[in-house]
């Protein structure tokens, strides 16, 4: 197959690269595409991250890349909803620009996606967001996150994004795997692509797919893979040449705890670099920021499902030590070390929390008035107050209904006293009141706190036992009160044993219904770029048969007050440079942007379609009353203020396709409307359907001895153009008394269309003024 294509792409005198992948793989590469949602910490335009993504889809699987618009390194497993970026910098690697939408996707290709929020969020969004949308409704099999810039070991682990994406994934039902690479130098997608990213993307696409080829279920559940991968070399410059072995997560890899190393720790691919090595550790997702080591059963279902991959031996030497096997005991006894390593672990958060304390004592000198000795003690105490500030603030939220606004968007309980509670039925003439609240439990209690019930029904409670149910019976789980779907089950539906609920299937029922409708919006409410160019159309609604009541075929009137209105357009919309109206549509071009109201889609059609008519109805009534002739039926006067039209924005990659656009509407659009409507002023609809332009002008010409051209106003058949002049006004000044000559602007109406592409008419749309 490969020397077919290679000799296909020489016939054609094109490059072959991109388009086939010389390394050689597995015969069953291609043999099972499934569906796979990508994430890193790192950025979506980061070079190792885009690498694997057109690896994977290379090979046949239908791959989402959502990630942070940012380098998110070591955020953990933070996660807060996205927001718009800053209006001082866009996305790593200027790929979006400032002010950006807090979500959105590559122009050509929306299944790369960025996020404006952190790891955790951007995968959580992707799951059940993103992806289900490009899949109809399909959910992800498996969940790769990286290939990271830099390696993922030991207590870097929790602090990894890149891994802390994986173990979201696995915690929620989804199998994932980790990827990091040692090599720590940073490249934009836009760069020629490092050789070590397409080695990484080579090796991290070999183990996918091994697993993939296992079958499902891919992973144990709650189970996934920490993969870091040595430094890239001559030596090591192909996948096949990488050893995968199987290790554990090593906490004392960071260390540098010589004594206290366990056996098969990932650290080994630093002590072995030159052996090509890649690291396999078997990892357990509970709750965020908890133990990642799986046991050995865990172990030895990946051990099996792997074991054509890895090494069949898994023996190191270092300093005369043998290490056993990866999962396996260390034939070296190490139960007195380990309890003295816990010792060490205990002083040394000690010492490196007084050291936290000496630091931020010494920031908060203003100027060095007091010294660090002096203000120490002061430091203390100001933060002894904020902690239990931070504790008491969250107990009363949670045992004292206070409403709270934190970073961790900690929700009030079902049964607080708030603007959105529920009036129980039991007595709904008293006033409002906690015994008077409807309860998660079948009965109304005075005092929750004190009852265990009371907790039983608790959001926070039920996604705990929810998110440890990987450990529990589940027997057991399910029969706890209160795992219900949401604060509007009924109590007899509390009381009724069921499965505990997934997070993700409550992401809008901790929000009041405030904050849920405003989401319901947000979900539909849409930005334009400012990156490239915009066009707003607008166009009459129901049209033809509102001009029936006015002079046939053309009423100057109508023409007149669509001149007006887009004079008003273009003062309402200031970053349009060009208008041009023919017949009942209006075709308004902005080359840098809208820039107005936040650039929201939905707004800026509203207003432009509402704003359109609003003016439309004003000019028509106004010229009438000036020029009365000729008559208007007396329907047309009833149906004045009645005139409606709909808009739309689109955007075009060019100001040259913008140009275009006004070449589309004046050369074709144009010149078929208003052949149509003087057509219609001679002969039925049934006479002209389907009836082509041509074929309708020699019909006037040879039927009724009619030459369009002639018969018909210039405005009517190429359109108008409305742009803004600048002039010269003569005036005095009313300080001194003197003459003046001051600039001042004004549109100009032109009856023609833009007929031909050139320099002039690209300057027309680009520039403010004629």
């Amino acid at each position: 197959m490969v020397p077919c294509l290679v000799l296909i792409a020489a016939l054609c005198g094109g490059s072959i690269a991109g388009v086939i992948h010389t390394p050689t793989h597995d015969s069953t590469e291609f043999a099972r595409s499934i569906h796979i949602v990508q994430s890193n910490d790192d950025g979506w335009a980061e070079a190792n991250a885009r690498a694997f993504f057109n690896r994977l889809t290379a090979a046949g699987h239908d791959v989402v890349l959502s990630a942070p618009a940012l380098d998110r390194s070591g955020t953990g497993f933070f996660d807060i909803p996205p927001k718009r970026l800053s209006v001082f910098s866009g996305c790593e690697y200027k790929s979006c620009p400032p002010r950006s939408p807090a979500t959105g996707h590559n122009a050509s290709n929306p299944r790369l996606n960025y996020v404006n929020s952190f790891p955790v969020t951007s995968v959580r969004l992707g799951l059940q967001d993103i992806a289900p949308k490009l899949w109809n409704g399909s959910t992800a099999d498996l969940v790769v996150s990286g290939v990271n810039v830099g390696y993922n070991i030991g207590l870097q682990v929790y602090g990894s994004g890149t891994d802390n994406v994986a173990m979201y994934a696995a915690r929620h039902g989804v199998p994932a795997l980790a990827f990091s690479g040692h090599h720590g130098e940073r490249v934009a997608w836009n760069k020629p692509m490092p050789r070590h990213s397409t080695i990484y993307a080579d090796v991290a696409h070999k183990l996918t797919s091994a697993v993939i080829a296992a079958g499902k279920p891919y992973l144990p559940d709650g189970i996934w893979l920490n993969v870091n991968m040595a430094l890239t070399s001559s030596k090591c410059n192909s996948a096949e040449k990488f050893k995968f072995v199987l290790t554990k997560i090593d906490m004392s890899a960071n260390l540098g705890l010589s004594a206290f190393k366990h056996p098969g720790r990932p650290d080994i691919v630093r002590k072995y670099e030159k052996k090509c090595v890649v690291t396999v550790s078997v990892g357990r997702a509970g709750l965020p920021g908890t133990g990642v080591n799986a046991d050995k059963s865990d172990q030895d279902i990946v051990a099996k499902k792997l074991s054509g991959l890895l090494t069949k031996t898994n023996r190191f030497k270092k300093q005369n030590m043998e290490w056993a096997d990866t999962y396996g005991n260390s034939k070296m006894k190490t139960r007195h070390i380990r309890s003295r390593a816990k010792a060490f672990y205990a002083s040394l958060i000690a010492y490196y929390l007084s050291l936290s304390f000496t630091k931020i004592s010494i920031l908060l000198q203003y100027r060095r008035v007091f010294s660090t000795k002096r203000f120490q003690m002061v430091c203390y105490v100001v933060l002894a107050v904020v902690i239990a500030y931070a504790f008491w603030t969250v107990f009363s939220s949670i045992f004292g209904c206070k409403p709270i606004q934190a970073f961790w968007t900690l929700e009030q309980p079902f049964n607080c006293l708030d603007q959105y509670v529920r009036v129980s039925s039991v007595d709904t003439e008293a006033p409002l009141s906690r015994r008077n609240i409807e309860l998660a439990g079948p009965d109304v209690r005075q005092s929750p706190c004190c009852d265990v019930e009371f907790f039983r029904g608790q959001y926070w409670y039920r996604v705990l036992v929810s998110t440890l149910s990987t450990t529990f019976d589940h027997s057991t789980a399910s029969s706890h009160k209160g795992f219900m779907a949401g604060p509007e089950s009924t109590p007899a539906m509390s009381q009724t044993p069921t499965e505990p609920i997934a997070p993700a299937a409550v992401q809008y029922e901790k929000l009041t219904l405030a904050d849920r409708m405003k989401k319901y919006e947000a979900s539909f409410d849409f930005t334009l770029p400012l990156t490239v160019p915009t066009i707003l159309r607008l166009d009459g609604h129901t049209f033809s048969r509102f001009t029936s009541k006015f002079h046939k075929p053309f009423d100057q009137r109508i023409h007149d007050a669509m001149i007006a209105t887009c004079a008003d357009l273009l003062k309402y919309f200031p970053q349009a440079t060009v208008a041009y109206t023919q017949s009942d549509e209006i075709t308004l071009v902005f080359p840098a942007g809208v820039q107005n109201f936040n650039e929201r889609v939905q707004k800026l059609s509203s207003l432009a379609a509402s704003y359109c008519s609003v003016r439309f109805n004003a000019h028509l009534a106004a010229f009438l009353t000036t020029s009365p002739e000729p008559q208007v039926k007396e329907s047309g006067y009833n149906a004045l203020g009645t005139a409606h039209f709909d808009a739309r924005f689109f955007q075009v990659p060019s100001v040259e396709e913008a140009l275009n656009c006004m070449l589309w509407r004046c050369r074709g659009d144009a010149v078929r409307n208003s052949v149509n409507a003087f057509a219609r002023s001679h002969y039925s609809d049934k006479q002209l359907h389907k009836k082509s332009v041509v074929e309708v002008l020699d019909m006037l010409r040879k039927e009724k001895n009619i030459e369009f051209e002639d018969a018909v106003p210039k405005w009517a058949i190429a359109g108008s153009l409305v742009k803004w002049e600048q002039f010269e006004h003569e005036g005095v000044n009313g300080k001194t008394g003197e003459k003046e000559v001051t600039m001042r602007t004004r549109t100009r109406v032109e009856d023609r269309g833009v007929r031909e592409f050139s320099d002039s008419n690209l300057k027309l749309v680009t520039q403010k003024f004629w």
